[in-house]
């Protein structure tokens, strides 16, 4: 098995892509897509967790986070737009899409 975030970026490119291209704002909630595709994927609940955490953190996905910017599901379509308060959330405090 490759890393958790590989196998993200192989299965869904559009929602994961790889560098040097930026991260995209996802869709909320998508952790739960993910889960109950797990078991195809080859992964547990907690790797996708995990993976979760990780793609959110950092400069990479913050900077993505723009009001009107669209949130995209694991196919890349259009689901939803970045509000100014989740910008504003996001910019105060940890951006999370995973529950614990």
């Amino acid at each position: 098995m490759g890393s958790p975030i590989g196998l993200l970026q192989k299965h869904f490119p559009l929602a994961f892509p790889k560098k040097p291209n930026a991260k995209v704002p996802l869709k909320i909630g998508i952790h739960k897509d993910l889960l109950e595709q797990a078991e195809a994927l080859g992964m547990t609940a907690s790797d996708i967790r995990a993976a979760m955490k990780k793609w959110v953190k950092g400069k990479r996905y913050a900077e993505c986070l723009v009001a009107g910017a669209a949130r995209i599901d694991l196919q890349g379509k259009e689901v939803g737009f970045v509000t100014k308060d989740e910008v504003e959330r996001a910019s105060n405090a940890e951006v999370k899409l995973c529950s614990a």
